[in-house]
């Protein structure tokens, strides 16, 4: 299947579970991130594995220090918030 990681052509709750990985930093905007995250969990029963940069990541900070832009990314309480706006949480 080839398919919109924001339109998943897929029942809610279709799956067990989906992994993301190394694509939520490339979205350009929050809004756009936002989107893939509830894809995500509305399709999956059980969970969301999804690898991500946290905007407060050493990696990050450093970048900031350097001059340098950060990482397009959210925070793990945005993460944690939007998991349960959803009815989901851990």
């Amino acid at each position: 299947m080839t398919a919109s990681g924001f339109e998943i052509p897929l029942q809610d709750a279709a799956v067990d579970g989906t992994v993301c990985v190394r694509l939520n930093h490339h979205l350009p905007t929050a809004v756009e991130r936002e989107r893939l995250v509830r894809e995500l969990l509305r399709v999956s029963r059980r969970f969301v594995v999804m690898t991500f940069f946290d905007y407060d990541s050493l990696k990050n900070r450093l970048r900031r220090l350097r001059g340098k832009r950060p990482k397009l990314t959210m925070r793990v309480e945005e993460l944690r918030e939007l998991a349960q706006s959803c009815g989901r949480c851990s």
